[in-house]
């Protein structure tokens, strides 16, 4: 069996007949829409320093701090 060359040809399928590439690099990136995150203060149930973090990740009410889960 011997290889041969490769026959297949990019097309660029084109679904939208109204779509204009040029357009589409001229608008250049979105805009970010979300905010910032707003910390919560969370004191460390352990050594009972205080430390800054995100409330998705707040459960419970013994919370550890990096220092002292080891991290």
């Amino acid at each position: 069996m011997r290889a041969r060359k490769n026959q297949w040809v990019d097309g660029g399928e084109d679904r939208d007949p109204e779509f204009d590439p040029a357009k589409f690099e001229k608008m250049g990136k979105a805009a970010r829409q979300r905010g910032k995150v707003k910390k919560r203060t969370i004191e460390c149930h352990v050594c009972g320093r205080s430390f800054a973090v995100n409330p998705a990740y707040v459960h419970g009410e013994f919370t550890r701090c990096n220092r002292c889960t080891g991290r």
